[in-house]
């Protein structure tokens, strides 16, 4: 009787494979979630750091400043190409007072997807336009409260290789000098 009770004790083969069975099912299940995990943070890393969001960024912060160095009243909006013109204080000093004249020019345009930004003194030559924004589909200039404010919106689109297209729009505006 003592060595029958002793037999018993052990593991037999089936519950061992049961084991693994539910061990490999887990392993399984737990793979897959890691897996999903990393192809949804790879996703979005890319979304966020995508170059139409550091073209975005780079768009806004161009207009910003110079259309907030910009004199109040002399935006200039054609919504057939769309661009917007203005003229604009070099010295970040100056209060925009009605008595100074501004020194330079800065012409916003969208030219094919590329958004330009040319710029140049006032009666002196055109600098070289460099390009603010790339994959621009959509983009519309406004002057708002009689041209004392100006906004930009604009529309990024990118196409990647792996059958997945993200858009990006950005909406910014700019209060311009008295």
């Amino acid at each position: 009787m003592t060595n029958k009770k002793a037999r018993n004790d052990g593991l037999t083969l089936v519950e061992l494979m049961i084991t693994v069975l539910i061990a490999s099912i887990a392993i399984v299940g737990i793979s897959g979630v890691i897996a999903g995990s990393h192809r949804d943070y790879r996703l979005m890393f890319e979304r966020i750091h995508g170059d139409i969001v550091n073209d975005a960024y780079s768009a806004r912060l161009r207009f910003d400043k110079i259309c907030r160095k910009a004199k109040a009243g002399t935006a200039l909006v054609d919504s057939s190409i769309p661009s917007l013109e203005v003229l604009y204080y070099s010295s970040p000093n100056v209060n925009g007072s009605a008595y100074l004249p501004p020194d330079r020019f800065a012409r916003f345009y969208l030219s094919g997807t590329d958004l330009m930004l040319e710029t140049a003194p006032i009666g002196g030559t055109d600098d070289t336009p460099e390009r603010v924004a790339r994959n621009v589909v959509e983009l519309e200039f406004s002057a708002l409260g009689d041209g004392k404010s100006v906004q930009m919106v604009m529309t990024l689109d990118e196409d990647t290789d792996d059958d997945t297209d993200y858009s990006l729009t950005i909406a910014c505006g700019a209060i311009m000098h008295n």
